[in-house]
This record gives structure tokens, C-alpha cells and sequence, in this order.
């Protein structure tokens, strides 16, 4: 563990236990921490943050697996648009467990303080960034997919191959890593206890505030795309429409439309907690301020994603369709083998002597003690012995 007793000798970068990195007090201006701040207010803060924040990661995981499966169920080959809506959807369950780790760590840092550790503290951030860096690009790779399938349809078979898709994802997977290798790295010398200095720090410095500089920009692109694509579609909607292909372009033109929705829901999502951290690296925030909510707000965004891609698009809803009726129809056949079973049992119950029925038992006559005689094992037997005996 990287825990020291010396806690209040730590800082803080911006003020945010979800994206900040811990380093000494003297290698740069951070906020001090208190060992021994307990305030009432910020407890009362984090357990309303873990409340809040465990129940929408279990339906952000709940969502998207069925997302997931829905795409597995649509009818036909899948194509390098449905990998990439797979794979947004696996980044969407990242990044609800991520914020259930932040909450969980802020916990450990304000009611809990044997579990905090800074290694842990460190770590939490740098997958912070990695899972917005992840969800960012993979809507980058379906915009830039969309829009060559509509800039050039000739070109749209070969780009909506599988193969395509995977090689997408492993490139947003390596750059991702790229973007968070450094940070990394200096968490490798246990000696430190993941202290950042010397070139880390100064590396970790920019990265942590390059990060969100590079998520706008890339939101820029897809922006300035969708619009390119919308002034096209509006100056060629005649030709397009008397083109053999124009179906085509229009489905991906109004997929290309999904994306940019689910763009805006990251933007709203991402914006105010940008803000936010940008406003607490200049001042000190009253401790009264909601944090709370603004860090729930990317969990919303990981609920609604795949609501909306699955509300827009047919496949995926035809997919939806089709999983329900499987699940119902594995349901149907757990019901029809269980009648089965029983009507099997009921017919081997039926098939049982009658003189082993209760009836058979009840017609015998009563002893003076009021027992039943034992009838035999052999009817034909106990009616032999009667006859001998009346001769």
C-alpha cells in the first residue's frame, strides 16, 4: 500500500479525487489536504455520491449488456459499424464500473481512510482518462466510418467489413494506451509510493490537462463531419435520391445523424465536469458545492447511449426483438418440459395397482381393537385361504 501517515504533507491537482493526480507539495502549486478534515458536509456529500452512483452503474451495465446481445441477435452478417457499436458499448460498461471506483475512493478518502492508498488514488485517474479517451474515439471511428460510406459509396462494401472494425478498435485501444502510458509508467517504482516528480510530474502535468484539450478537439472533428455530410445531403438530396445506392446513403446518413446525438450526450456530460476542474485549478471551491451530481453525469451518458443507438437504429432494434422473443421462447420450452414431467408422473401414479389405493383399504373391516387387518401381498392367495377355510 502507498499509504503514509504524513498524509497532510500530500496535495492534490485540482481539487478532484475522480481526475487528479497525487504529488508532493513542492513540485507544484496544489490544493492542501487535511488529514484530519471529517467535516460533516463532505460525508453526508460521499455517501450520497455512493448511493447515487451504485444503483445507475448497475443499470449502465444491465443497458448495455443487453445492447450488447441485441447486436448479436440482428439477422444477416454483422459489419464493422456493429463491432464498433459493440465495443462502445463494452467502453460504456468500463467507464459505469470507473465511476463507481471514484465513488468508492471517495469514500476510502472522507469516511474510510485504511483503504486509501495514492497508488489506488493515481490509477483511478489515469483509467478516468483512458475510458474518455476510449468511448471518444470509438464514436470518432463510426463518424469517419458513416462518412465515408456516404463520401464515397463505392468504397462502402469494403469499409463495412469486419475486419475494419477490428483493426479500428485496435488502433483506439493503442492510442488510448498511448495517451495514458506515462502516467503508467511512473506508478511502476514502488520506492515513491507512486509520488510523482522529477519528469513524470512534469509529463503528468500537461498530460492531464492535454487529455481534455485532445477530447474537444476530436468532438470538433466529428462536429465539423456531420455537418459537412448535412450541407451535402441537403445540396445532392435529388440525385441521391435517383441513385440506385441512395437508400444506402440515407440509412448511413441518418446513422451518421445517431452518432451526432450521441456525441452531444457525451458533451453535455463531459462539459461541466471540464468546468469544473478547470475553475478548481485557479480557486478553491466552497465545500458545499454538489460534486457529487457532476460526477454522476458520464454515467447518464453511459445509460443513454445505448437507448438511443438502439432507439434509432432498425438493426439494432430488430435485434432487441428477436432476443426477447428467444428469451421468451426458452421460456415457453422450461414451462412445456416441466408439464412434461409431470404429466409423466401423474401417468405412472395411474398406472399403480388398484388394491394399493386407498379405497381398496378403507372398504376392510375393523378389528375389536381398532386396527385394519394387513391386506396381502397376493389378492388371489388371501382369496384361496378364505375358501379353504369356509370348507
Amino acid at each position: 500500500m502507498a499509504y503514509r501517515e504524513d498524509i497532510s504533507n500530500i496535495t492534490i491537482g485540482d481539487a478532484g479525487s475522480g481526475a487528479s493526480l497525487i504529488t508532493d507539495r513542492d513540485s507544484w502549486n496544489f490544493t492542501l489536504i487535511s488529514n484530519t478534515h471529517s467535516d460533516s458536509m463532505e460525508v453526508s456529500r460521499t455517501i450520497r455520491w455512493i448511493c447515487t452512483a451504485t444503483p445507475l452503474s448497475i443499470i449502465g451495465l444491465v443497458v448495455n449488456t443487453f445492447a450488447i446481445l441485441s447486436i448479436k441477435f440482428i439477422s444477416g452478417q454483422l459489419n464493422s459499424v456493429h463491432i464498433l457499436m459493440i465495443h462502445l458499448a463494452v467502453s460504456d460498461i468500463l467507464g459505469a464500473i470507473i465511476c463507481s471506483l471514484v465513488a468508492v475512493l471517495e469514500v476510502a478518502q472522507h469516511i474510510n481512510k485504511d483503504f486509501y492508498s495514492i497508488c489506488f488514488h493515481n490509477i483511478i485517474t489515469l483509467m478516468h482518462i483512458f475510458i474518455y479517451t476510449l468511448c471518444t474515439l470509438t464514436l470518432l471511428a463510426v463518424t469517419l466510418f458513416r462518412f465515408i460510406t456516404i463520401r464515397f459509396p463505392m468504397a462502402a462494401c469494403k469499409c463495412l467489413e469486419v475486419s475494419k472494425g477490428l483493426m479500428a478498435i485496435a488502433a483506439i485501444w493503442l492510442f488510448s494506451l498511448a495517451i495514458c502510458m506515462p502516467g503508467v509508467v511512473s506508478l511502476w517504482n514502488s520506492e515513491r509510493d507512486c509520488f510523482l516528480k522529477g519528469w513524470t510530474l512534469l509529463t503528468m502535468k500537461y498530460l492531464h490537462q492535454i487529455w481534455r484539450v485532445l477530447i474537444i478537439c476530436i468532438i470538433l472533428v466529428i462536429v465539423g463531419l456531420y455537418v459537412w455530410v448535412y450541407r451535402e445531403a441537403r445540396r445532392c438530396r435529388i440525385r441521391i435520391n435517383n441513385l440506385q445506392v441512395g437508400k444506402k446513403i440515407e440509412e448511413s446518413y441518418k446513422a451518421l445523424k445517431t452518432t451526432m446525438i450521441l456525441t452531444c450526450t457525451l458533451v453535455i456530460a463531459i462539459i461541466p465536469t471540464f468546468i469544473y476542474f478547470l475553475v478548481t485549478h485557479y480557486k478553491e471551491v466552497p465545500n458545499s458545492f454538489p460534486r457529487d451530481i457532476i460526477e454522476n453525469l458520464p454515467l447518464l451518458n453511459f445509460i443513454s447511449d445505448p437507448i438511443i443507438y438502439g432507439f434509432r437504429t432498425k438493426d439494432v432494434r430488430n435485434g432487441f426483438k428477436k432476443l426477447i422473443r428467444h428469451c421468451c421462447r426458452c421460456r415457453q420450452t422450461f414451462r412445456t418440459r416441466g408439464s412434461t414431467f409431470s404429466m409423466t408422473n401423474m401417468t405412472v401414479y395411474s398406472k399403480a395397482p388398484t388394491w394399493l389405493s386407498k379405497s381398496s383399504t378403507c372398504d376392510l373391516p375393523v378389528d375389536l381393537d381398532g386396527q385394519r387387518p394387513r391386506q396381502s401381498q397376493y389378492p388371489n392367495e388371501e382369496k384361496l385361504r378364505l375358501s379353504n377355510d369356509h370348507d
